[in-house]
C-alpha cells in the first residue's frame, strides 16, 4: 500500500487490488481490528483504481461498501483510521456527484474519528488527512452567499488550526524519505484551500499569498507524475485566479493580467496531466475555460487575434466537459451553457442548439426526488439560465414553439414542480387503483427516507447510494407498469402537446421568455401553440425597468425591509415604466390574443427569468378613461409553470373543490422595532362579517402556531409585514413574533406543511409574490407560489411593497365581491376590486400605483 500512496500508477494500484482480492477470504479469520484494517486499505486501493477504469461508479460503490464494513466490525473508539479512510472516499464521491447528503456522511464519519482522539492535541487533529474541518470547507463554499457570517467564522477557526498544524510539522528536505515527504505535502495541500477561500470572500491578498507559499512548498515535496501534483497545481491556479479577480476589482489591470497568466499556466499543466478517466479532469478543463474567458474579457478590444484564439480554446474545453460522461452533472450543465454562448458568439446557432438540447436532456438524471429542498436549491443555482437560453436558441434555430416550451418546462420550477406533478398524478391514480397508488407512494417515501437522513446526533451513518439506486430502479419499473393503464400513458412524464393545449380551455396561456439573445411570447390556445417575437422588448432595458417597478413599494408600511425615510418614490418614472411595458410586450401580445379571449377574458401569464419580475397585469397608461392598459382588456392570473397550472386545475376539480368555509386570519398590528405599526382594521372587519364563527383570528402569533393551524382552514389571510430575499429565496417570508422578538414564517418552513382543504390564501403583505433575481430566478421561489404548491387553488400576493391603506382597501373590496350574490371567481373578484380602487384614486400618482402589486396566482 505504501507504493499506492506514494505513486498510485495503474500498475501499483492493480497489484494492490489483486493482492487484497486474493486474500479476502483469509482476512475474515483475522481479529476484528486487523480485519477492519484490511478492509479499509482494500477500500483505499479501490478508490485509487477509479481513475484508471471506465466503470468508475461500480468501483467507487465497492470501495464505499468495504469502507462501511471496516467501521462496522471494529469498536468505535478503535476505528480512527477506518473512519478517516471512509470519510476520504465519501469526500471524493461528493466531488463526483455533488450530492450534499454524501458530504454530510463524510462530515459525520470525520467527527466520529476526531471525537475518539480526545487525548491528542488540536494541531494533530487538524493535520489529519481528510479531517472533518476539510469536509466542512465544501459546505462553506456552498453557504458563503447565504450564511456569510457563519462561514467566515468557520473559515477563521479552520485557518487557525491550519497555522497551528504547519508550525508542528517537522522540516523535511526534498531528499528525505518519500513517505514523509508525501505526508507533509498532503497536509499542506489540505490546508491551503482555506486560505484561498478566505481570500476570495474577503479580498485579502495576503491570505492568498500565504496559501500560495504553502502550495509551492508542497510542490517541491511531490514527485513528477503523482496525482497529488495535479491537485496542487489546480489549487495554485485557483488562488492565482482569485488574486487576479481582486486586482481587477482594484483596477490594477497589469498585475491582474500577470496573475491570470500564471494561473492559466498552472491550470493547463494540471488539466493536461490528469488521466482521461479521472473525474477531476473535467473540472480542471472547466477551470481553464473560465480563465481563458477572463483573459478575453480583460483584453477588451486591444488584441483581436489573441481574443479569437482565446474564445476558440475556451469553447473547445467547455464542449469537451459538456460531453464527458465521467464529469459530475453539475459541471457538465454549466459547461453546456458556456459552450453554447461561445458558439453563438460565432453565429453558430445550430451547434449551440444541439449542445443545449443535450444539456436539457441531462436534467432528469439529477434525480431531484433524492435531494432535500436546500440541496436542490444549491444544485439548481449552478444551472441558472439553461432552459431560458435553450428556448431562445430553439426559436432562433427555427424549431417549433412547442419544443421551446418543453425546454422551459424542463428547467423551470423543478423544486415545486416535482411535488405538484406527483400530487396531480396521484389524485388520478388513487381514483383508478388505490392499492397501486399506495404502493407507489410507499416506495417513494422509502426513497426520500433513505436519501434524506435525519441530521441527528453522531451515529454510525449507513451507506445510502446502493439503496437509492435500487429504489430508483423499482420506482422506474412501477412507473412503467402504471403507464400501461389506459389514461396514464404520461404518468410522471412531460406534458404532451395535446395536454398543453387542453390547459387553455378556460383562456389563453402566455409564456414569456426574455434572454440576452431575444424575447418571445409563446401563446397557447385550444387550437395551436405559436410564438411571437417581441422585437422591442430588450433584456437590458427590462432589467432597468424592473428596478423601477420594485421601488414602487419602498415607501410602504408592510415591508419587513425598512426603507430609508428620505428615499423618493419613483412617481412619474413608475407610470412611464408601466407604459413602456405595455408598448413592448402587453399590447403586441393582446393583439394576437384578441380572437381567443372569449367571454371570460381570462389570461394566464407564465414568466421565467427576468420576465417573471415584470407586472404585465398592470402594464399601460392608467389615466382618466384610458384603455391602453392590460387591466381594461383581460383578467390576469399568474402561474409559475404549466405543471403548476395543471396541478391547480386538478385541485379545483377534486373532491376538495368545495371545502368548508373556514378562515385563518393572522394579523400583526403591533410589530417589534424597527417595523412600524399596521392598520389591519379593514381586513379584520370584513372577514369577521363574511366568516363569522368560522374565523380563527390569531393576533401577533408565533410561526409554530400558524404552521399548526394552516392545514385546518380552507381560507387563510395574512395582514402583516413581508420580505423577499434574492440571496436565499427560501428565507423570504412573513414577519410574526416569538417571545417578544421578530420571527419570520419562511418559505422553507411552509414547504413542510401538508394541506387537504386549501382554497384561498390572501397574503396582504409586501413582496409575497416577488420573484427574486439571481441564480434561482427560474425556480420562482416566493410565498405566493409556495402557498399554491401547498394546494391552495387561489393565492393573492404582491409583486413588491404593499401600501398599508391600499392593502386594507383592496382586501375589503375583494371579500365583499367574492361573497356577493353573483357567481364570481377569485381572479374576477380581485380584478374588479383593483378596477374600483383605480377609479377611486385616478389622478393621484401615489395611490394610482398602490393597487399595482396585487396579483392572482392559480387556476
Amino acid at each position: 500500500m505504501d507504493r499506492v500512496v506514494m505513486l498510485p500508477t495503474q500498475e501499483h494500484v492493480s497489484e494492490a487490488v489483486e493482492f487484497f482480492r486474493k486474500h479476502s477470504s483469509t482476512a475474515n479469520k483475522l481479529s476484528p481490528t486487523y480485519h477492519a484494517q484490511f478492509l479499509s486499505r482494500f477500500s483505499v486501493a479501490l478508490f485509487h483504481k477509479c481513475m484508471f477504469v471506465s466503470d468508475e461508479p461500480a468501483i467507487m460503490e465497492e470501495a464505499l461498501k468495504l469502507g462501511y464494513r471496516s467501521i462496522d466490525i471494529i469498536p468505535t473508539e478503535a476505528a480512527t483510521m477506518e473512519y478517516t479512510n471512509c470519510a476520504g472516499i465519501l469526500q471524493q464521491r461528493f466531488q463526483q456527484t455533488l450530492q450534499f447528503s454524501v458530504l454530510e456522511h463524510a462530515l459525520q464519519i470525520s467527527r466520529l474519528a476526531v471525537k475518539h482522539e480526545a487525548s491528542k492535541d488540536v494541531a494533530e487533529k487538524a493535520v489529519k488527512p481528510d479531517g472533518s474541518w476539510q469536509h466542512a470547507g465544501n459546505k462553506c463554499q456552498r453557504d458563503i452567499e447565504t450564511k456569510s457570517r457563519e462561514v467566515l467564522q468557520a473559515l477563521e477557526e479552520a485557518i487557525q488550526l491550519g497555522r497551528e498544524a504547519v508550525r508542528t510539522l517537522q522540516p523535511i528536505d526534498p531528499s528525505s524519505n518519500a513517505l514523509l515527504r508525501h505526508e507533509k505535502s498532503h497536509t499542506l495541500t489540505l490546508i491551503a484551500p482555506w486560505f484561498a477561500l478566505k481570500s476570495r470572500v474577503t479580498g485579502d491578498l495576503r491570505c492568498g499569498e500565504e496559501g500560495v507559499r504553502l502550495l509551492q512548498q508542497a510542490l517541491t515535496l511531490t514527485s513528477d507524475g503523482h496525482p497529488a501534483r495535479h491537485r496542487i497545481l489546480t489549487y495554485l491556479a485557483h488562488i492565482l485566479a482569485t488574486k487576479h479577480q481582486i486586482l481587477k476589482g482594484c483596477k490594477n489591470k497589469r498585475q491582474a493580467m500577470e496573475k491570470l497568466g500564471e494561473a492559466l499556466r498552472y491550470g493547463r499543466e494540471a488539466a493536461e496531466a490528469t488521466p482521461e478517466l479521472d473525474p477531476a479532469r473535467g473540472e480542471r478543463y472547466m477551470n481553464v475555460g473560465k480563465m481563458l474567458l477572463s483573459k478575453w474579457l480583460l483584453n477588451g478590444d486591444d488584441q483581436p487575434e489573441e481574443d479569437e484564439m482565446l474564445v476558440l480554446e475556451a469553447r473547445k474545453h467547455f464542449c469537451y466537459v459538456a460531453n464527458l460522461a465521467s464529469v459530475p452533472l453539475l459541471l457538465r450543465l454549466p459547461a453546456t451553457i458556456q459552450g453554447a454562448r461561445l458558439h453563438l458568439e460565432k453565429g453558430e446557432v445550430t451547434e449551440a442548439h444541439q449542445l443545449l438540447q443535450t444539456g436539457i436532456s441531462l436534467l432528469p438524471t439529477l434525480h431531484p426526488q433524492i435531494l432535500s429542498a436546500e440541496d436542490l436549491r444549491a444544485t439548481l443555482s449552478q444551472v441558472s439560465g439553461l432552459s431560458t437560453l435553450a428556448a431562445s436558441v430553439t426559436l432562433e434555430a427555427d424549431k417549433s414553439p412547442f419544443d421551446a416550451l418543453m425546454f422551459l418546462e424542463a428547467g423551470r420550477c423543478i423544486i415545486s414542480g416535482l411535488s405538484m406533478s406527483l400530487k396531480t398524478d396521484m389524485i388520478q391514480l388513487q381514483q383508478r387503483d388505490k392499492g397501486l397508488a399506495d404502493s407507489y407512494e410507499n416506495l417513494r417515501k422509502r426513497l426520500v427516507a433513505v436519501s434524506r437522513p435525519s441530521p441527528s446526533a453522531l451515529t454510525r451513518p449507513r451507506p445510502v447510494e446502493t439503496q437509492q439506486e435500487e429504489l430508483l430502479q423499482q420506482l422506474s419499473q412501477m412507473e412503467g407498469e402504471i403507464r400501461k393503464l389506459k389514461g396514464f400513458e404520461t404518468f410522471q412524464l412531460p406534458l404532451s402537446e395535446e395536454m398543453v393545449k387542453e390547459l387553455a380551455q378556460e383562456g389563453p396561456i402566455v409564456v414569456i421568455n426574455v434572454t440576452y439573445r431575444r424575447s418571445d411570447a409563446i401563446i397557447i390556445t385550444l387550437d395551436e401553440i405559436k410564438s411571437v417575437q417581441l422585437k422591442h422588448l430588450k433584456y437590458e432595458e427590462l432589467d432597468k425597468k424592473v428596478v423601477v417597478f420594485e421601488k414602487l413599494g419602498n415607501g410602504s408600511r408592510r415591508n419587513v425591509v425598512v426603507a430609508d425615510e428620505c428615499e423618493d418614490e419613483p412617481g412619474d418614472e413608475g407610470s412611464e415604466a408601466l407604459y413602456w411595458l405595455w408598448n413592448v410586450a402587453a399590447r403586441p401580445i393582446l393583439d394576437e390574443l384578441r380572437a381567443h379571449l372569449g367571454d371570460s377574458k381570462r389570461v394566464w401569464w407564465i414568466t421565467s427569468g427576468l420576465a417573471g419580475r415584470a407586472p404585465l397585469h398592470a402594464a399601460g397608461s392608467h389615466g382618466f378613461n384610458s384603455t391602453e392598459n392590460t387591466l381594461s382588456h383581460v383578467i390576469s392570473s399568474y402561474i409559475s409553470s404549466l405543471k403548476a397550472l395543471r396541478y391547480a386545475r386538478q385541485a379545483a376539480t377534486s373532491v376538495n373543490a368545495q371545502p368548508k368555509r373556514s378562515m385563518l386570519l393572522v394579523t400583526m398590528q403591533k410589530n417589534p422595532p424597527p417595523h412600524c405599526k399596521l392598520d389591519t382594521r379593514h381586513e379584520e372587519n370584513v372577514i369577521r362579517i363574511v366568516f363569522g364563527q368560522e374565523m380563527l383570528h390569531l393576533e401577533h402569533p408565533d410561526p409554530e402556531l400558524v404552521l399548526k393551524e394552516i392545514p385546518t382552514c380552507s381560507f387563510v389571510h395574512f395582514a402583516c409585514h413581508g420580505a423577499s430575499f434574492s440571496s436565499d429565496p427560501s428565507r423570504s417570508g412573513l414577519l410574526l413574533i416569538k417571545d417578544g422578538k421578530a420571527a419570520m414564517l419562511t418559505v422553507a418552513q411552509l414547504e413542510e406543511v401538508d394541506t387537504e382543504q386549501a382554497a384561498v390564501a390572501y397574503l396582504s403583505a409586501c413582496s409575497t409574490a416577488q420573484q427574486t433575481e439571481g441564480k434561482l430566478a427560474d425556480e420562482a421561489i416566493h410565498l405566493g407560489n409556495t402557498f399554491q404548491a401547498l394546494g391552495f387553488q387561489h393565492v393573492i400576493g404582491t409583486m413588491w411593497g404593499a401600501n398599508d391603506k391600499a392593502a386594507g382597501d383592496v382586501a375589503k373590496r375583494f371579500y365583499a365581491k367574492l361573497t356577493s350574490a353573483g357567481d364570481i371567481g377569485v381572479a374576477q373578484a380581485l380584478h374588479q376590486s383593483m378596477l374600483e380602487y383605480r377609479s377611486a384614486t385616478t389622478g393621484d400618482e401615489r395611490h394610482l400605483l398602490a393597487w399595482c402589486p396585487f396579483i392572482h396566482i392559480g387556476a
